[in-house]
């Protein structure tokens, strides 16, 4: 079986490729840039592709004699600046990889999302594959780009795509210490002294690279989505955690979400001026502020999967950021 994927250069990209040279797969990714990943030894015996997502001609060669596909490309960024570019990269780019795939003598094509493309429970409970979008509400530029990108999907299968979509919790693993989700470690190892007092699911990046595989492989699986979260938890209990596992002081000042939204807009204007990435943002400020509970359980009972736990994901992610770290922390 030979398989595309597209964002191989990224956070899960990166885990997910593992995944599948370690099951044998034959290979091709799609680089923008192939010069940054020459002397990468994950990339090797991978077939490299030059373009993106906007090159036509570049995914007409990346989906050549190919079996499946998982499209893990995208950009996520919670910066009011960014929304064009967010909506060009997750669903402009979808629907093109999206028109060329359909016609081709695929097995699977899987489209990775996320949890903010679901709708909120508005009795306050578990949120499930069910949960319709509410266009209502306050969703973030992300969700709304991601969810058109789940619509452009949707109408690939209805023009006989066999698809299913993933949708993963906040991924948690060892990546890239100042940028996506593993910069919450370096953050609170270094002090950071804020949390809020919201709630959200999270999942570790290897279980979502294994789901994302049991997707690809799945035979009766077709037009579908499935939640992948292990647990919902408290920003408050996965800063303790962090923090107990990198031996430095947890956040101790609970804001409030009237002050996580005014800090969040400082941060924005700072960085502006400074051309730097803000530490909050007021989409972020208002996404930790609330509590968004998901059943990840119907993809454990399709699959027979077990998630690790959070936990035991955290551990093993503050071991990486120590080891890279020289160990410097100190309670």
């Amino acid at each position: 079986m030979s398989i595309l994927l597209t964002g191989a250069t990224g956070f899960l990209g990166r885990h997910t490729l593992h995944a599948l040279k370690a099951k044998g797969y034959a290979v091709k990714v799609l680089v923008r840039n192939p010069t940054l990943i020459a002397q990468d030894p994950l990339f090797a015996g991978v077939e490299i592709i030059p373009g993106d997502l906007w090159d036509m001609e570049a995914l007409r060669e990346a989906t050549k004699d190919i079996t499946g596909v998982l499209h893990a490309a995208g950009m996520v960024s919670f910066k009011p600046r960014d929304w064009a570019e967010m909506l060009r990269v997750n669903a402009g780019g979808t629907a093109n990889l999206v028109n060329q795939c359909v016609g081709l003598p695929l097995k699977k094509f899987v489209y990775v999302s996320s949890i903010s493309a679901l709708g909120r429970s508005a009795g306050g409970g578990n949120i499930d594959e069910k949960t319709a979008w509410n266009p209502q509400d306050k969703n973030s530029g992300y969700a709304r780009t991601k969810y058109l990108g789940e619509l452009e999907v949707h109408r690939g299968i209805a023009e006989g795509l066999p698809a299913v979509i993933a949708q993963p919790g906040v991924i948690l693993g060892a990546g890239h210490w100042h940028s996506g989700s593993p910069k919450l470690f370096h953050l609170i190892a270094s002090g950071m002294p804020f949390y809020t007092h919201g709630a959200n699911g999270f999942v570790g990046v290897s279980d979502v690279a294994s789901g994302l595989i049991h997707l690809l492989e799945g035979s009766d699986q077709q037009g579908e989505n499935y939640i992948l979260v292990s647990q919902n938890i408290t920003y408050q209990l996965l800063f303790y955690w962090m923090a107990k596992e990198l031996n430095c002081r947890a956040p101790w000042i609970r804001l409030s979400p009237f002050w996580a939204s005014f800090i969040g807009t400082i941060s924005e204007g700072f960085a502006r001026i400074t051309g730097t990435s803000p530490i909050m943002t007021r989409e972020t400020a208002r996404s930790s502020s609330r509590t968004y509970t998901y059943d990840g359980t119907l993809f454990c009972r399709k699959f027979g999967f077990t998630y690790e736990s959070i936990e035991s994901v955290i551990q093993s992610t503050a071991q990486h950021y120590l080891i890279d770290h020289g160990n410097k922390n100190k309670r």
